[in-house]
């Protein structure tokens, strides 16, 4: 048995803890490259060869975890939680990858049909992890061959917070919103907690939980128990409109330029350029 993995290393690949000692059924899942919540093989892949599974599932950042796979999402406790809430405990049916047209796809709706070919209520559910720059992969790769994290360098990966919080997926639910809001029915964005506090440090659009909202922010936490991670659902909930969204896209950015600093870059272009009269 080893401790909760730390440091600036991937901390889980293929579904298992990068800080415990791996069992000889584990060794060959790895080995395998299967993926624990898909229950098949891992569906990222190498773009130098796709018959390579990446297998990277939560990455470390500052001591805490941070999901970069929205398949790590598929934990019974995310879907028993939206069942709890919008069905009463309720099993409802969860039918994937359901087409917008050209709004693009929704990744699970949950419906709970009544036998005669009729849908008596249904709620759209989009899942958000988190994106990187650089790459996890010697890490990885050192995990994979040792099957231990012990004598590999901090890896050299960042995370793409603004590009996958308050790009990827408010476009997402400005295009998907705009039509399930007309339809007066909920959207359910499943997403980490440090990824809902990312977006709420841009200041604007995001509130506390009303059930009003058309979009519902259902943050779930990491927690470390027993030599796995495993989700739990925050007791924390935010929701948006149309507007909200709207006015999150137009947020500031975390370090705004004054229109005076503007102004100072363009004077100095314009004179590097000699574009100004008095060049």
């Amino acid at each position: 048995m080893m401790s909760r993995p730390r440091g600036r290393i991937p901390y889980e690949v293929f579904g298992f803890s990068t800080g415990k000692n791996l069992n000889r059924t584990e060794v060959k899942a790895i080995d395998n490259q299967h993926c624990r919540f898909l229950n098949s093989e891992c569906t990222k892949f190498r773009k130098s060869n796709s018959e390579v599974k990446i297998g990277s599932c939560v990455l470390g950042h500052k001591e805490q975890p941070v999901i970069i796979c929205p398949e790590r999402f598929k934990e019974p406790i995310v879907f028993k939680t939206i069942e709890d809430r919008y069905f009463s405990g309720r099993k409802a049916i969860w039918v994937p990858e359901v087409s917008l047209g050209d709004r693009g796809n929704i990744d699970y709706v949950a419906v709970l049909p009544n036998g005669n070919r009729e849908l008596d209520n249904f709620v759209c559910v989009e899942i958000q992890a988190n994106g990187t720059t650089g790459s996890p992969w010697p890490a990885i790769e050192h995990f994979r061959a040792k099957h231990t994290m012990k004598g590999v360098p901090p890896a050299t990966y960042g995370f793409n917070w603004a590009n996958e919080y308050t790009k990827t997926l408010t476009q997402q639910l400005l295009k998907k919103g705009t039509l399930i809001e007309k339809w007066n029915k909920k959207i359910v964005v499943v997403i980490q907690d440090s990824g809902i506090d990312y977006i709420k440090k841009q200041g604007r659009g995001v509130r506390d939980y009303d059930e009003n909202d058309s979009i519902h922010f259902m943050p779930f936490i990491m927690n470390y128990k027993r030599n796995k991670w495993r989700l739990s659902k925050s007791h924390r909930e935010y929701s948006s409109n149309m507007d909200g969204i709207i006015q999150l896209l137009a947020s500031e950015s975390e370090d705004p330029v004054s229109m005076e600093t503007f102004q100072q870059q363009i004077l100095e272009k314009g004179e590097k350029s000699s574009l100004w009269p008095w060049c």
